[in-house]
């Protein structure tokens, strides 16, 4: 099944599009991007996503988005953006506050890691290894939250629908990243990694259009 999409409001993140920071292309435009209107990006040294059972512990940039918006790649690759799609209705969530919590974050640095020459995983490459049950902590506005991770999913870049966005009855961390083969064009797939507030105690299907697992 095709994912489902919305309307034309947003268009792909350019991460899954490229490999990372320096390279990024951007999808072919459904809507004209507007630069000014989405404020500035706002980061705090106490927002954070941790997931100890990957190593994965990185500063979250928070990327406000407007309707007809692209959603802009992380500023780095070390950071995770999280979308606030306060200013579009149906979409998006924020920590403690419900909804869908919307991150991104690079899966390749070309840059360079520290001593790691490039190319080596930026901030979410560890997502790849993350499996249901593991424990995803927010560090946000001073509170801490936490999930479980309770599918793993992936679906071809071409297929890739704005209803992952969706504002949903129940909080929950949609986590993404450029996954699959990785070519001139980019990267073949999406990984899309879902948590709820913990505890959980059962695995949950793959939203409608996408596949279960790594690609």
């Amino acid at each position: 099944m095709r994912a489902v999409f919305l309307p034309a409001l947003l268009l792909v993140t350019t991460i899954f599009i490229a490999a990372c920071g320096g390279g990024d292309k951007n999808a072919a435009p459904t809507s004209t991007p507007d630069e000014a209107s989405a404020g500035p990006r706002t980061t705090s040294a106490a927002d954070s996503i941790v997931i100890s059972n990957v190593a994965i512990d990185a500063p979250l940039t928070v990327e406000p988005l407007t309707v007809g918006e692209a959603l802009p790649s992380p500023q780095g690759n070390d950071d995770v953006a999280l979308y606030d799609f306060s200013a579009v209705p149906g979409l998006g969530g924020l920590p403690g506050s419900g909804g869908n919590v919307v991150l991104s974050g690079r899966s390749i640095s070309d840059t360079g890691c520290g001593a790691q020459p490039a190319p080596c995983p930026a901030a979410f490459g560890p997502l790849l290894k993350v499996a249901a049950g593991d424990p995803v902590v927010i560090n946000w506005q001073g509170q801490e939250y936490t999930y479980q991770v309770v599918s793993v999913c992936n679906v071809a870049v071409a297929e890739f629908g704005d209803g992952l966005y969706r504002r949903t009855a129940e909080e929950q961390v949609t986590m993404m990243t450029g996954a699959g083969l990785l070519g001139p064009a980019g990267f073949s797939h999406v990984l899309i990694v879902i948590a709820k507030p913990a505890p959980r105690t059962a695995l949950e299907s793959c939203p409608e259009g996408t596949l279960e697992g790594v690609p």
